[in-house]
């Protein structure tokens, strides 16, 4: 299985990750890569679970996605 393609969450246009849509997130910086997850985005907001009854939004705003 190959390598997922990681792609930028947003760029000066806009976002780039679908919305309602569940995707692997993370963030890779000058820090390292970290905080991965599976996270749904509902305008500004990530989520942790594709239901917003059911989950929580995470504090942190992800750099990267894949499906």
């Amino acid at each position: 299985m190959s390598e997922p393609k990681w792609e930028p969450i947003a760029d000066a246009g806009g976002w780039l990750a679908p919305a309602d849509q569940e995707v692997w997130t993370k963030i890779d910086d000058d820090r390292g890569e970290r905080n991965v997850a599976k996270l749904t985005r509902r305008g500004n907001l990530w989520y942790t679970d594709f239901d917003p009854n059911k989950g929580m939004y995470v504090y942190c705003m992800p750099t990267h996605w894949h499906r």
